[in-house]
């Protein structure tokens, strides 16, 4: 515990930095999924329906989009893209972390950028065991959305919620 403490304030940029740069990335994940489900959508058959207020029926305002089986599957494939690059963010954080404190402790490094460095390793020398850590837990996050998905589903038609 206390060399953790002391590796954090031998590097405080780590604390203050890294979720800086963190933030902007899963968010900037966020929008391209949610761009990409959106476009997807889009090429989905609309059609109008009518709704009746106060007596009138109102034509078009209300649309329901016909679900196709691409439809679905494209969304779907943002949605683990989505993931996926989540999962990443979190490797390399979790590695420059990692690479750190080990630089730290074992060889007493001390850079005044150790986030640059980090990545740059993680980035051009473990990108490849990276990114495969990242698609499995991504697989497994999927799949654990789509059994709660089902079991909602299951308690919803039993009656219970």
């Amino acid at each position: 515990m206390r060399e953790s403490c002391i590796a954090l304030l031998r590097h405080p940029s780590l604390l203050v930095v890294l979720p800086m740069v963190e933030i902007p990335l899963q968010a900037l994940a966020a929008a391209g999924a949610l761009y990409g489900a959106v476009l997807v959508a889009s090429g989905a058959e609309v059609s109008a329906s009518s709704i009746h207020v106060l007596g009138e029926t109102i034509l078009g305002v209300p649309r329901s989009i016909a679900w196709t089986a691409r439809t679905l599957g494209g969304v779907l494939c943002w949605a683990f893209a989505f993931l996926w690059y989540q999962e990443l963010i979190a490797a390399l954080r979790s590695f420059v972390l990692s690479y750190t404190a080990v630089k730290w402790y074992f060889a007493k490094e001390t850079t005044h950028f150790p986030i640059v460095r980090a990545s740059f390793v993680g980035l051009f020398y473990h990108s490849g065991s990276l990114i495969f850590g990242a698609f499995q837990l991504a697989l497994i996050r999927m799949v654990l959305w789509i059994l709660r998905i089902f079991h909602k589903a299951s308690l919803s038609s039993a009656g219970r919620s």
